[in-house]
């Protein structure tokens, strides 16, 4: 999971889940962007929905690589 989330004013959050399997949090700062990292294995087959919650004012990006 890669994320890179800013600020509009102060600092927000931003949260992303992997609905039953894990979840990660981070603080978005409004002086610079910050970039978030996180690497997960599974060792089974997981199915999952991916969701993004933020603060308002918060922006931001993500993926998540996923092998075949």
């Amino acid at each position: 999971m890669n994320a890179n989330c800013i600020a509009d004013n102060g600092t927000g959050k931003l949260r992303l889940v992997v609905d039953g399997v894990i979840e990660f949090a981070t603080d978005c700062p409004s002086t610079e962007v910050r970039h978030f990292v996180n690497q997960v294995n599974l060792l089974d087959e997981e199915k999952g929905s991916f969701r993004i919650e933020a603060s308002q004012g918060v922006r931001w990006t993500a993926d998540m690589q996923i092998p075949d």
